[in-house]
């Protein structure tokens, strides 16, 4: 098996531009974990409490028990230098981090890196990488876009493990989020899932000529703009990552209409064709209204929600959520029929 890597979370102040880091978290490959309150930098003044409902940190706790951003990036290069740490959230927690950078005025002596960075063979440890575990009781609940460190090499490990024995396939799934819904509108967010159960994303940032925004949009995705500028990832480069890791697959998607004029926007601006096809789910899922009770498609699509892992306009949350409502009414079909007509004669 190989060394577990390095893992890094962030909690923060909110989402907005002037958000800013207020506890850190990071694993050792021998499974220790080492983390810090942040106490705010004098100009970092902003603080949502929708996020202090998520994190559960209240800012007077900074104060009283935060260390300095400056004690905490030293502590962290005298730990991790050298060593590359992987980040479930790339964009947002990588946005806090330059921040805790900046604040800090110390060069840091370790590389930020994406858990899609990490070698192939060692991604399916990750795949169930944002559904909860059990980790110990002081630390706090966790926003499912701010992966808990310990979690992440928890659900390595498990999914080592998993990878070692053969699992079935499953289509390829996708899912965009986008700046709005009219003819002017763009992707803004991409996930989609392998066969193996596998699911990445990315934030695109915006082509020169992608003006539009929806304030209304942005209320659903809860994304600001400026995530993408910062954030975001080319769209040739998000075009040649699809291309390069889906190509030759049909990719499903549940909003074909929608998810197609965004995928053909994408890849007009990126000025490359697409290598896969895109498919509607709702051609290869089993009509479950017409061979389950009414009772059972609720239960699948309340454990499926269980399984996504996020929330509803997440990318990957609901990419998520597709694989779980496809993999439960197939097996909830098969059972019923088998049920009807016998084991049959083998």
């Amino acid at each position: 098996m190989p060394v577990t890597p390095y893992f890094l979370d962030v909690e923060a102040s909110g989402l907005a531009g002037d958000s800013y880091p207020i506890r850190v978290v990071w694993t050792l490959p021998d499974g220790s974990r080492e983390g810090y309150y942040i106490r705010p930098d004098p100009e970092w003044t902003h603080w949502e409490a929708e996020a202090e409902a998520i994190h559960r940190i209240p800012r007077d706790v900074l104060f009283e028990r935060g260390q300095s951003a400056t004690w905490v990036l030293e502590r962290m290069n005298a730990v991790l230098a050298g060593c590359t740490v992987y980040l479930a959230d790339p964009g947002l927690d990588g946005f806090w981090m330059r921040r805790l950078f900046e604040a800090a005025r110390v060069a840091p002596a370790f590389e930020l890196a994406s858990l899609w960075d990490l070698p192939e063979d060692e991604r399916d440890g990750l795949r169930l990488a944002r559904r909860r575990v059990d980790v110990e009781p002081d630390l706090s609940p966790r926003d499912s876009m701010a992966q808990d460190a310990e979690i992440l090499t928890a659900v390595y490990h498990r999914g080592q493990e998993q990878a070692a024995s053969p699992k079935d396939l499953l289509p390829c799934f996708i899912d965009f989020e986008a700046s709005g819904l009219t003819s002017e509108s763009y992707p803004i967010e991409v996930a989609w899932s392998m066969p193996d159960g596998t699911v990445e994303s990315h934030y695109i940032d915006p082509a020169p000529h992608w003006d539009y925004w929806d304030p209304e949009a942005e209320a659903i995705h809860w994304i600001p703009r400026h995530l993408l500028r910062d954030c975001g990832r080319p769209v040739a480069w998000i075009a040649e990552r699809m291309n390069a890791v889906l190509a030759g697959h049909t990719v499903y998607c549940d909003a074909p209409g929608m998810d197609r004029f965004w995928m053909n926007r994408l890849f007009d601006a990126a000025g490359v064709e697409p290598a896969f096809e895109l498919g509607s789910f709702w051609a290869i899922h089993p009509d479950a209204t017409a061979s389950l009770p009414p009772r059972r498609v609720d239960q699948i699509l309340q454990q499926a929600e269980a399984e996504r892992g996020g929330r509803q306009h997440e990318a990957d949350s609901d990419v998520r959520y597709l694989m779980a409502v496809y993999r439960l009414t197939l097996a909830a079909v098969h059972e019923r029929e088998t049920e009807r007509n016998g084991p049959g004669d083998g």
